[in-house]
């Protein structure tokens, strides 16, 4: 299982690559009039200050610990959207579900209950998750109340990890990113698909967004990072 440190160093690779690789290409940029820019804690808070906020548990510590990565605007087109866009990584299978691991993710349950608190009142919030065993690896989203069904789940206090609680969450009723993208600005999956194979290419030798089995899983062998992936 991954430590919290492991996630944060994840999602800056992401956010890295997709911004070199998918944000920053003219056919996003200028051609549909993107932008996209850092927002939240980690991009504007102070190692010292963000090192005293994780120790604190009350509501205003709390709210910005959880405030969204970054701020997506369209300023060209008709739509001309605004949204908030958090990034997340999961990339251990649950080995004990078998068949059914490469279909479900693990999100931090504290975040995850945030954000649809946010979009209750009536902000735009979506999710972008790189799952590095899923078969459609980049996966883009609006939460809602069906993402949390399972319940939450407890890490236990031996295993390795950051010790919150989590939801297993089925994967694939969410949209691909080209979909998202498709479907809520306008960008036609035929423009996203090149960027995007490219910036998988990629993630899959980059050595922080590898899947990392459990020690205890028999799916080391055969089973590594792409195996399942169906390219955009």
């Amino acid at each position: 299982m991954t430590t919290f440190q492991d996630r944060l160093e994840q999602a800056d690779s992401l956010i890295e690559l997709l911004r070199d690789g998918y944000w920053s290409n003219p056919a996003i940029r200028q051609g549909h009039g993107f932008l996209h820019a850092g927002y939240g804690y980690e991009t504007h808070v102070p190692e010292e200050m963000r090192n005293l906020l994780i120790e604190r548990d009350d509501p205003t510590a709390r709210a910005i610990r959880f405030k969204p990565d970054f701020l997506l605007i369209q300023s060209a087109g008709t739509r001309q959207e605004v949204i908030l866009l958090e990034y997340k990584t999961t990339t251990t299978p649950r080995y004990t579900l078998r068949d059914r691991q490469w279909d479900v993710g693990q999100l931090e349950a504290d975040p995850l209950e945030y954000y649809l608190r946010l979009i209750g009142e009536g902000n735009r919030l979506a999710v972008l998750i790189y799952c590095s065993y899923h078969p459609r690896p980049l996966l883009c989203d609006y939460p809602t109340e069906q993402w949390l069904r399972q319940g939450r789940q407890s890490v236990g206090s031996t295993q390795r990890g950051s010790g919150t609680d989590y939801y297993n969450m089925d994967l694939r009723p969410l949209r691909t990113f080209p979909q998202f993208m498709s479907d809520e600005f306008g960008v036609p999956e035929t423009t996203s698909r090149p960027l995007l194979r490219q910036v998988l290419e990629r993630i899959r030798v980059h050595p922080r967004l590898q899947t990392q089995h459990d020690r205890r899983s028999n799916y080391h062998a055969g089973h590594q990072t792409g195996f399942n992936w169906q390219m955009p």
